[in-house]
């Protein structure tokens, strides 16, 4: 590998990393914002979701470590495209559960994905 190539591909990761994490920091950051339009729509209760958004916050911290030690081993790039397919996979389907066990097993996802360690 040329140190122009590791440049680019240096460069590459940063801004993908930037990227991921500037869209997970604004999930997390504005969830509140969603509990009432998720309840009016699922009808699911505030208490239900709520709880939903608080073990993603809880995963979110866990997976971290997890996350760098994969990053270590397998490399940042491939750990960044795996949070990115999480995060797009959780977020597309958070909207269509319609149950609290379904809405806490996809909401966590939407909200973790392995990306501050990289």
């Amino acid at each position: 590998m040329t140190a122009d190539t590791r440049e680019r591909s240096f460069w590459l990761i940063t801004l993908l990393a930037a990227a991921l994490m500037t869209v997970t920091m604004g999930l997390r950051q504005s969830q509140g914002l969603f509990v009432s339009p998720i309840n009016t729509s699922t009808g699911l209760g505030v208490a239900s979701i709520s709880l939903a958004m608080a073990i993603g916050q809880f995963v979110w911290g866990a997976i971290q470590p997890l996350a760098g030690a994969v990053a270590d081993r397998y490399g940042p790039g491939r750990v960044l495209a795996a949070g990115v397919i999480v995060l797009a996979l959780g977020s597309a389907l958070t909207p269509l559960m319609t149950s609290t066990w379904g809405l806490r097993f996809w909401l966590p996802p939407a909200r973790a994905p392995p990306v501050s360690r990289c």
